[in-house]
């Protein structure tokens, strides 16, 4: 079978896996209905975040000129789907793009790193359709599957840029502040181009930001209604803040802390969010470890790294926030298959307890509220950063045996 065949027979299975395990959970919700109904009871709807904030604040955008409720961001996203806004069949329209770009994230990223075996891209697609962000980014926070999406992609050409003369040098970085325009916190993904020394990339994020975020503002809405957009984003923001911190949802460092130890309690917030932030910049130096240690896969392991870091320095930081969980899983469990990590007992416990946290089955056994209000996502979430501190700083001669192939059958065209 030729390459090409083999990797379209691939494309195909992982496709019916994800769908196909989607479709068991609305089966099992006894319809679409009943698993919004059942899934989030906030609001039991399909994408909510659509209707209830990008829809109003881009309908607001040349009526009033002010955020509407709950929007805390730039106005680039509201702009951008203003034709939509107005359209009849603007949710369905949106609701498809968002389940193309899940779908696109549930197929492309075993083909991305070198010889991922085809049971282990099958199975990350059929895993994906049971990640608890990835459900929630259905119905809330659909702007996190294009921030993965846009992310993943940037590390990716800008590190086929630096080997080759196919790729373009600046659209990784392009890419990144096109995320950025739509939500600010993706210039987090900017330090593993500090790290590898592509400035120009960074060059390219701040001025895609500044063109999406600013000028194209500028252009459309005019200088003071930018600015009083801007104005009024922030003052939304500082006002529901404090709810949101209080609230059973943030998956945080700060929030998950208050909740669990604190009762509630938000007098050592300063300290706790020093803490996340010491993390956080932590978990950014394991980036300096990469280059040596994971040479054939190592600009995947960085937007990892980098993508998590949110959460550390974010404190409203929601379920879909780590809608990139399912790519953590795949590295780790590409390294038990081809490779013979040290702590080989600890990766595997770390990756295992991290799937069962992060997929439905342990939403449906804590339940609805339980489930967000114990941290469970964040919890899966350290527990991949441990499983890649382990990996990254492996005690054999300091570094990993990387491509011990054990024989694994290997997806043609992966490549």
């Amino acid at each position: 079978m030729s390459n090409t065949a083999a990797t379209t027979r691939l494309v195909l299975l992982q496709i019916a896996a994800f769908f196909g395990v989607g479709a068991l959970l609305v089966i099992a919700y006894g319809g679409v209905g009943g698993f919004f109904a059942g899934f989030d009871t906030a609001c039991p709807e399909p994408v909510c975040d659509w209707a209830r904030h990008y829809v109003p604040a881009s309908r607001a955008l040349f009526e009033t000129g002010l955020p509407t409720w709950g929007y805390v961001y730039p106005p680039t996203l509201a702009l951008l789907v203003w034709p939509l806004a107005w359209s009849s069949w603007g949710t369905l329209a949106w609701g498809l793009l968002l389940l193309l770009v899940q779908a696109v994230l549930a197929v492309l990223p075993p083909h991305l790193v070198p010889d991922t075996p085809a049971r282990v891209a099958v199975g990350f697609s059929a895993i994906t359709a049971l990640t608890v962000p990835v459900l929630q980014v259905l119905d809330w926070g659909q702007v996190s599957a294009l921030l993965v999406l846009l992310g993943l992609l940037a590390f990716r050409v800008s590190e086929r840029a630096s080997k080759n003369s196919l790729g373009i040098p600046g659209l990784g970085g392009a890419l990144v502040g096109f995320a950025a325009a739509v939500k600010v916190y993706p210039l987090l993904l900017l330090p593993w181009f500090l790290v590898r020394r592509r400035f120009v990339e960074v060059g390219a994020a701040f001025a895609s930001a500044l063109l999406l975020g600013v000028i194209l503002p500028l252009v459309a809405l005019g200088p003071a209604t930018t600015w009083a957009f801007y104005e009024g984003a922030a003052g939304e923001l500082v006002r529901l803040m404090p709810d949101m911190q209080k609230s059973i949802g943030p998956q945080s460092l700060v929030s998950v802390a208050e909740r669990l130890f604190l009762a509630g309690n938000t007098s050592l917030r300063p300290i706790l969010g020093g803490a996340a932030v010491l993390l956080g910049l932590g978990q950014l130096a394991l980036l300096f470890l990469i280059p040596k240690r994971r040479p054939s896969d190592g600009w995947m392991w960085a937007f990892v790294l980098a993508y998590g870091s949110f959460p550390l320095f974010v404190t409203s930081s929601w379920l879909h926030y780590f809608a990139h969980l399912p790519i953590a899983w795949l590295l780790l469990a590409r390294v038990l298959l081809r490779e013979r990590p040290t702590y080989r007992l600890g990766v595997s416990v770390a990756l295992l307890t991290s799937v069962a946290l992060g997929t439905w089955p342990c939403w449906v056994a804590l339940g609805n509220d339980w489930y967000p209000a114990l941290g469970a996502v964040l919890g899966s979430h350290v527990l991949t950063v441990v499983g890649m501190v382990l990996v990254l700083v492996d005690a054999h001669k300091g570094e990993v045996i990387e491509g011990s192939s054990r024989g694994v059958d290997t997806p043609s065209g992966s490549r």
